[in-house]
């Protein structure tokens, strides 16, 4: 099928044929859709285009249209019709191009400069032609409105589903889903542990660097969801913590809109994701999920957060930043320590107690022994990991290297991680040895301490 509207000076030039799907499941699923888009090879023919001369640009399959960002077919496209050396575009449909006006216009102004025609399902069209401009600028506009029409209604539904807390989003780790749907509670008693001793220990030390500090000096990892789903152990950051701490699926909430897209002037007008407030979060359903903690207490949480970190005076350790690499090594609010400092001012010149002593020692032994017991889970999970690797190992041929080197790699890998598990634990308990010599000696001078005290009778010495 042959067009009047083609003529030798295109023909001496390529024909590009655009091939694009929004999603990676469209390009699965749509197999006919895709099977259509590659016979306008054959169209191409048809118009008088040579074999030789025609070209497939579908590196964008995947990517959606309603913006340039990541469509490198698309800009190459650009490109060359920019450098004289397309004769004509051919899609199923222009909506394969472009869903946005913005993108759209401008490429029928340069098609119509460098007289490159475009061509669909439906015809032939010379971009600088003023009826053929009108009627792909209104197949443009259709497309973009098509566009909004469908993410309306995608959205509507998104958010009714979410207001009734059944949208099934990334759950993060210490919850999984079973297979009818349903939220639980991680099967593994080790990352469930793990979880409540994050929450127990930020109650109990109330900063997330002492968290950080208390879990690297017992060797201590953390579980993140990986990137296919699977729980992966990490040692412990302050993102990492702060992600767990402000989540609200660990206090049994479903919840939908924590975030915002805002434009930022530092990244040159780029859309930035923002946290929002719990006062703004668009819907909340609580006790949809298990919860590792309340309600109450999580908001308990995000208050100690806020007011830890909430813009004050605050201790700054500058040593790097004048030395190194210019980071800050620590930085801590002053509020919260001067509040300590006059609280333990006024709790060593007045009345003290042993009782308040004995109880704060028991609270830490308490803690203490929660950290042995994940110590304990954590060298137990490495050993199986190793004896696993082990047995992986003994299994293979030995003549087919390949596997094998790979299978003795994860096993050293494996003793390796055990055995550095196993130094730290070593080495916590050589300094807890040596702390545990100077606790009589803090209780006797604890007890002087008391008697002391202004309060019977005595100035200090």
């Amino acid at each position: 099928m042959t067009s009047e509207l083609v003529k030798p000076h295109h023909v001496q030039r390529k024909a590009v044929i655009y091939i694009r799907h929004s999603t990676a499941q469209q390009v699965m699923t749509n197999q006919e859709s895709l099977r259509l888009q590659y016979a306008l090879q054959q169209r191409a023919v048809d118009l008088g285009w040579d074999q030789i001369n025609v070209e497939v640009v579908d590196i964008d399959l995947g990517q959606s249209a309603a913006t340039v960002t990541r469509r490198e077919g698309f800009k190459d496209v650009i490109a060359r019709v920019t450098l004289g050396e397309v004769g004509i575009i051919l899609l199923y449909e222009v909506t394969r191009l472009a869903r946005n006006c913005t993108d759209w216009y401008p490429l029928l102004d340069l098609c119509g400069y460098r007289q490159c025609l475009i061509g669909d399902r439906d015809g032939v069209y010379v971009p600088g032609s003023a009826n053929d401009r009108l009627l792909l600028g209104l197949k443009g506009t259709i497309s973009e409105v098509e566009l909004h029409t469908l993410r309306g209604r995608l959205t509507a539904g998104l958010l009714s589903k979410a207001e009734r807390g059944e949208l099934a989003l990334l759950l993060p780790a210490g919850s999984e889903r079973d297979d009818d749907g349903l939220v639980t509670k991680d099967s593994n008693v080790e990352v469930q542990q793990r979880i409540t001793l994050v929450f127990d220990t930020f109650f109990q030390l109330g900063s997330v660097g002492k968290i950080i500090r208390s879990f690297r000096d017992h060797a201590l990892t953390v579980p993140r969801r990986a990137r296919f789903g699977d729980i992966a152990w990490r040692t412990p950051t302050n993102s990492m913590l702060l992600g767990i701490l402000k989540n609200p699926a660990y206090a049994g909430a479903f919840v939908y809109g924590r975030t915002r897209s805002c434009q930022a002037t530092y990244s040159r007008g780029k859309l930035m994701t923002a946290r929002r407030p719990m006062s703004e979060w668009k819907i909340v359903v609580r006790d949809r999920h298990p919860a590792y903690l309340d309600w109450e207490s999580f908001e308990r949480v995000e208050k100690m957060l806020s007011d830890e970190y909430k813009a004050a005076s605050r201790y700054v350790c500058n040593f790097l930043q004048r030395s190194q690499d210019g980071a800050l090594c620590q930085h801590l609010p002053a509020d919260l320590i001067d509040a300590q400092v006059v609280a333990a001012f006024f709790a060593a010149v007045g009345p003290a107690e042993l009782e308040a002593w004995t109880h704060a020692r028991e609270v830490r032994r308490q803690s203490e022994e929660a950290l042995i017991r994940a110590e304990a889970q954590q060298i137990e999970r490495l050993r199986y990991q190793a004896h696993l690797a082990e047995r992986q190992y003994n299994r293979v041929d030995p003549d087919n290297r390949l596997i094998a080197g790979e299978l003795e790699r994860r096993w050293e890998m494996a003793l390796r991680a055990l055995r550095q598990s196993e130094e730290a634990i070593v080495r916590h308990r050589a300094a807890e040895g040596e702390m545990g010599t100077c606790r009589p000696r803090n209780k006797a001078h604890f007890s002087r301490l008391v008697r002391n005290s202004p309060s019977f009778g005595t100035r200090p010495k």
